[in-house]
C-alpha cells in the first residue's frame, strides 16, 4: 500500500514538473494575484507584459540543463507581479485609492517608521492574510521553477509559432510607453521616485516660505477695520457633516453647538451645503490656505498675508504632522504642537489644546489670528474621546436600524458608534473654543470664529466600509460654521443656504481678518454680496441635498 502511494506521488510529481504544467500554474498564480488588484483592460495588459518571463520556462525545458540565473530572474519578476496585485488590492480595500494617487503618495511621504509599525498593527488582520497569500504564491512559484524538468524536448511548429507570436506582441507592449509604465518593476520604481519628489518638495518649503513673505510685504495688505480684532479658525479632521446633530443627524451628537446656534441667532451661520475638494489632509490644507483669484495667478498664503498686515499669528495643534508643520504652521509667529505621538494610535485628546488657546487669547496684541488644528474624528475613532464615554454603544436607535437595513456589517456599525462618540466629545471642544474667545480678558472690538473640517469620512454611509473615501460624497461632506460678534445690518438672512467650498475658505477668512490689498477679489468670499458660487468638480455627481436643519 505504501509503495502504491509512493509510486502515485512520484507520477504526480513528474507530471507537475513538466514545463507545460509549470507554465500554466505560474501563469494562473500571477493572474490570481493581479486580478484582485486590477480589472478589465489593465489586467489584460499586465498579463501580456508578464508573458515573456513565463515563456522563459520553455527555454529552460530545452536548455538541456538548469539555468539558475534565468530561473532566479523569472522568480523575482514573478514576485514583483504578485506584490503589485496584492498591494493594489490592499489600497483599494483600505482607502479606495490607487498607489499613485495623491492620497497615498502624500501619506507615504509623510510616514515614519514608528507610524508604519503602528499602522501595521492596526491593520494586522488584513495584512497578515495578504502576507500569507504572498508567501504561498512565492513558495509555489519557487518550488515549481526549481524543479521544472529541463530535459530537452520538442514541440510542434504550431506551438512555437504561437509562442513566437505572443512573445513578439509582448515585446511590442514593452516598447509602448503607456503599457510599459504599468510593469510592476517600472511602476513601483517610479512610485518611489514620486515619494522622493514629494519629500524633496517639503525640504524646499523654507525657500517657498521666504518667497511668500516677500510677496506679501510687496502687496502691503492693510487691516481695513478700526479697532482691535481677534479671529479664531478651528480646523477639524475627518468630520462628516452628516454625523452632526446640528445638521439634522438623528443622534444628538452636537448638543452644545446646537444650543449656541439657538442663542446666537443671526450671529452664527451654519452652511448646509459645504464641501471639501479633497478627501485627505495635505491637499485639503494646500487649497484651504491659498489665496488664488484665478488658476493662472500665483498663490498667496493666508498666514503670510495676515502677518504682513500686522496680525500676530498662532498655530495651536493636536497633530504631529511634518508636512502640515512645514507647509503651514511654520508661517505663524507662535507654533504650539502638543501631540508628540505621530500616527493613528495617538491618544492625545483635543481638549488638551484649550489651555494654549486661552493663553493666546490673553495676549495683548491688537490684532490676533489663531489657527487651531484638531484631530477631530481621525481614525482610530475610539482614541478621540475619553475612555468609557461612548453613549451609543449599548443602545439601539434609528441609526442602528438604518444601518442594519443597509446590510452594514457588525464591525462597520461598531465603528459608527465610536465615530459618533468622537463627534460628541468633539462638540464639547469646539463649543469651548468659542466660549474662550467670547470671555477672553483681552476682549477685542471685533471677534470672529470659523469652524470647518479638512475632509469627511466614510463610516457606513454609502459603502460598507470605514475610513477616508475619495470616491464617495462621504469623503468630501464637511461642516462649516461662522460666528461673529458684529454683523452688518444688511447681511442677508439666508447665508446658510449658500454653497461653501473649502478651497475658497481663505477669501472668507481674509474678510473676517478685514484684509485689503490691490487686486483682492470678493467673488469667492461667501460673506460678500457679490459671491459667485461655482459647484466644485468632484469624482461623482454633486448633490446639494442635506438633512434638514434643526431650529
Amino acid at each position: 500500500m505504501i509503495e502504491m502511494v509512493k509510486n502515485f506521488g512520484d507520477r504526480v510529481w513528474c507530471t507537475i514538473k513538466k514545463p507545460e504544467l509549470v507554465f500554466a500554474i505560474i501563469l494562473l498564480s500571477v493572474f490570481s494575484a493581479l486580478s484582485i488588484g486590477h480589472e478589465g483592460l489593465r489586467l489584460v495588459k499586465l498579463l501580456v507584459l508578464y508573458l515573456p518571463y513565463c515563456f522563459l520556462i520553455f527555454l529552460f525545458a530545452n536548455s538541456g540543463g538548469p539555468s539558475w540565473i534565468g530561473k532566479t530572474f523569472v522568480w523575482f519578476v514573478t514576485l514583483a507581479f504578485y506584490v503589485d496585485g496584492i498591494a493594489r488590492y490592499y489600497l483599494r480595500e483600505a482607502y479606495d485609492a490607487a498607489p499613485d494617487s495623491a492620497l497615498v503618495l502624500n501619506a507615504v511621504a509623510n510616514t515614519n517608521l514608528r507610524e508604519s509599525i503602528e499602522y501595521a498593527f492596526a491593520n494586522s488582520v488584513l495584512l497578515i492574510c495578504l502576507g500569507l497569500l504572498f508567501f504561498f504564491l512565492a513558495t509555489l512559484s519557487l518550488v515549481l521553477l526549481i524543479s521544472v524538468d529541463s530535459a530537452p524536448r520538442s514541440y510542434s511548429k504550431a506551438i512555437w509559432f504561437i509562442v513566437v507570436l505572443l512573445m513578439t506582441f509582448s515585446l511590442v507592449a514593452h516598447v509602448n510607453k503607456p503599457w510599459r509604465k504599468l510593469h510592476p518593476i517600472i511602476f513601483w520604481k517610479n512610485w518611489q521616485e514620486s515619494i522622493s519628489l514629494v519629500q524633496t518638495e517639503w525640504v524646499n518649503q523654507f525657500a517657498i516660505r521666504e518667497e511668500q513673505f516677500t510677496r506679501a510685504k510687496t502687496l502691503a495688505p492693510k487691516v481695513e477695520r478700526k479697532g482691535s480684532s481677534t479671529i479664531v479658525l478651528v480646523i477639524a479632521d475627518s468630520i462628516n457633516r452628516d454625523n452632526l446633530g446640528i445638521y439634522g443627524y438623528p443622534r444628538n451628537t452636537t448638543p452644545m453647538l446646537s444650543l449656541k446656534r439657538r442663542d446666537a441667532g443671526r450671529n452664527m451661520v451654519v452652511f448646509r451645503n459645504s464641501w471639501s475638494l479633497d478627501a485627505s489632509t495635505i491637499p485639503a490644507f494646500e487649497r484651504m490656505f491659498s489665496l488664488q483669484a484665478a488658476p493662472t495667478d500665483n498663490s498667496l498664503h493666508l498666514l503670510a498675508m495676515a502677518r504682513a498686515a500686522g496680525y500676530k499669528t498662532w498655530w495651536v495643534s493636536n497633530h504631529d504632522d511634518v508636512a502640515i508643520e512645514s507647509r503651514h504652521a511654520s508661517y505663524a509667529d507662535i507654533v504650539e504642537l502638543i501631540n508628540r505621538t505621530p500616527g493613528r494610535s495617538s491618544s492625545s485628546l483635543d481638549g488638551d489644546i484649550l489651555n494654549l488657546l486661552e493663553e493666546a487669547l490673553k495676549d495683548g496684541a491688537e490684532n490676533k489670528f489663531i489657527v487651531v488644528h484638531l484631530l477631530g474624528a481621525h481614525p482610530h475613532y475610539s482614541l478621540r474621546y475619553p475612555k468609557n464615554e461612548n453613549p451609543f454603544d449599548d443602545t439601539t436607535d434609528d441609526v442602528d436600524r438604518e444601518m442594519e437595513a443597509k446590510n452594514r456589517s457588525f464591525w462597520v456599525r461598531g465603528f459608527r458608534e465610536q465615530y459618533d462618540a468622537a463627534i460628541l466629545y468633539h462638540d464639547s471642544v469646539i463649543a469651548k473654543t468659542l466660549d474662550l474667545m467670547k470671555i477672553s480678558e483681552s476682549s477685542s472690538d471685533y471677534q470672529a470664529w470659523m469652524y470647518l473640517s479638512d475632509h469627511g469620512q466614510e463610516v457606513g454611509h454609502l459603502l460598507n466600509k470605514v475610513g477616508h473615501s475619495p470616491s464617495t460624497e462621504s469623503g468630501y461632506r464637511i461642516p462649516t460654521i461662522i460666528w461673529r460678534n458684529k454683523i452688518e445690518s444688511d447681511s442677508p438672512d439666508n447665508l446658510g443656504d449658500r454653497g461653501f467650498r473649502s478651497d475658497w475658505a481663505s477669501w472668507t477668512i481674509a474678510d473676517l481678518l478685514s484684509l485689503q490689498w490691490d487686486g483682492k477679489s470678493s467673488k469667492s468670499n461667501i460673506l460678500a454680496e457679490n459671491y459667485q458660487w461655482i459647484a466644485p468638480k468632484l469624482p461623482f455627481p454633486l448633490t446639494e441635498a442635506t438633512p434638514s436643519m434643526q431650529p
